[in-house]
């Protein structure tokens, strides 16, 4: 899986979620899972094409560059998970500028949450981070 960012970068600040007494366990992975799932179209109004991507799916995210972030991109769109100073971040980005699926919680490191976004016309959906410890 690569060589893990040392979790005792002061840069990194990801010793919140990984390392020592860490919820998620002592190394910081190079590779992290995102599943999405339960997204939808609204149909009041009904959409007018061209629809942007449901996020539904899994995604393989991989380490960026940012310290604590993890990203997968494609042609349209880019998926992060951001654990800066313990804040637990999940975006899903059409078109870069629009966000079809947003999650952030200042409390510390969570693995699942819901959309906290309602962009139409994408509606609904929740989300699981996973990941390998080595």
């Amino acid at each position: 899986m690569g060589n893990p960012i040392d979790i005792t970068d002061s840069a990194s600040s990801c010793s919140a979620c990984f390392g020592s007494g860490g919820p998620w366990g002592e190394f910081t992975p190079k590779v992290m899972w995102l599943f999405i799932s339960g997204c939808y179209y609204a149909n009041d109004p009904p959409p007018v094409p061209p629809l942007p991507p449901l996020p539904n799916g899994a995604y393989v995210c991989e380490q960026s560059l940012t310290p604590c972030t993890w990203v997968w991109t494609d042609f349209e769109v880019v998926v992060t998970i951001s654990l800066i100073g313990g804040k637990t971040m999940v975006a899903f980005q059409w078109n870069p500028s629009s966000k079809q699926y947003y999650y952030s919680e200042q409390d510390g490191c969570k693995g699942n949450g819901e959309n906290q976004v309602q962009v139409y016309p994408v509606r609904g959906g929740f989300h699981r981070i996973g990941f390998s410890p080595l």
